[in-house]
């Protein structure tokens, strides 16, 4: 005689296990009839469709899927065999295969379709674009000799090929797009020359580039860039399969000077006299005149002399009355003492 009261529990997995097995029965339900030689010839004819379907998308060159995961759907086709092979679509004989066909051939449709496929075009044609700088930094004889080259270059290329070229300073342009024929006898697009900003060149040159071929970019330039991150430019084009080749331009100037900063006061009252500040820099010394412009107006030039490395001259300005004034330091060196 047992005494005191309470109850077993029952485990929690086990109505699930019951619940599974309920359902596995009515998904996988028992057949109706024997499992003949027409059952297993469904059978085959589900899988090699499903796997047609399956290696077309996948493997073939001019088709790529989006979604390559979608593809599992596909197995959802021998619990679509099984429920035909066990008698449930009503339907037997011929009918019951043609049934089971379009069935297939509809759950195949819409697996791919959820994949994304889209076409692909390939193409051993190369497109290739130059990106030359022609900022002041390299010069107008060094650009004829780039195109001259870049003219011998394409002499001999494919004819299928196409060529383009960006001209790259402080702003970039295109001024060939890509095309089979290089017809360049001069540069006819402007820009300005007055830095280098090899970043916005090379996105120019990318852009320009087809997407139904291979591309290709050579960098023409001595590399020294004012503006821009060259370096962020040419991995963005990696990262796209376009490889960046560079020609470098190599030059000696030893007698090259340059206005390197102009100086000006923060205030200035109106009919006030200042001194402008204008800071040269110099590969050798030299001598030449210090040009001084407001608002694209020469309004003082005076008669300096420098020395190797950095000088810093003064000129003295008049402040007639309120308004926008905008200056420009020019330093206009001796006949035959310029780099250029």
């Amino acid at each position: 005689m047992r005494s005191g009261g309470g109850h077993r529990s029952t485990p929690a997995i086990v109505p699930a296990l019951s619940l599974l097995h309920h359902w596995s029965f009515k998904v996988l339900s028992r057949p109706r009839r024997s499992l003949g030689r027409g059952a297993w010839a469904g059978l085959t004819l589900v899988v090699v469709l499903g796997l047609a379907v399956v290696m077309v998308l996948l493997v073939s060159p001019w088709l790529r899927c989006g979604r390559p995961l979608a593809l599992l759907g596909m197995l959802v086709l021998p619990l679509v065999w099984w429920w035909w092979a066990c008698g449930w679509s009503g339907l037997s004989g011929l009918r019951g295969g043609v049934v089971l066909l379009l069935r297939t051939l509809l759950i195949a449709g819409l697996v791919a379709v959820l994949a994304e496929p889209r076409a692909v075009r390939s193409s051993d044609a190369l497109a290739l674009m130059f990106c030359l700088d022609v900022s002041d930094s390299v010069g107008p004889a060094t650009g004829e000799q780039a195109r001259q080259w870049m003219l011998r270059s394409l002499a001999k290329k494919p004819a299928k090929d196409e060529a383009g070229l960006v001209l790259a300073g402080r702003t970039a342009a295109v001024e060939l797009p890509p095309r089979p024929s290089f017809a360049l006898e001069a540069f006819a697009t402007r820009v300005d020359r007055g830095g280098t900003n090899l970043e916005q060149g090379l996105d120019l040159a990318g852009a320009v580039l087809p997407d139904d071929r291979p591309g290709r970019v050579v960098l023409i330039s001595d590399g020294v860039a004012t503006a821009g991150d060259t370096a962020r430019a040419v991995d963005q084009l990696a990262a796209r399969g376009i490889p960046v080749d560079v020609l470098p331009i190599s030059w000696e100037r030893p007698i090259e000077v340059w206005a390197e900063r102009l100086e000006l006061p923060r205030e200035v009252r109106p009919g006030e006299s200042y001194d402008a500040g204008v800071v040269l820099g110099a590969l050798a010394g030299g001598s030449g005149a210090l040009v001084l412009r407001e608002n694209q107006r020469e309004i003082a030039r005076e008669r300096i002399t420098w020395g190797a490395g950095r000088s810093r001259f003064t000129l003295p300005l008049h402040l007639r009355g309120p308004g926008l004034y905008e200056y420009a330091a020019v330093v206009e060196p001796d006949p035959g003492k310029d780099g250029w």
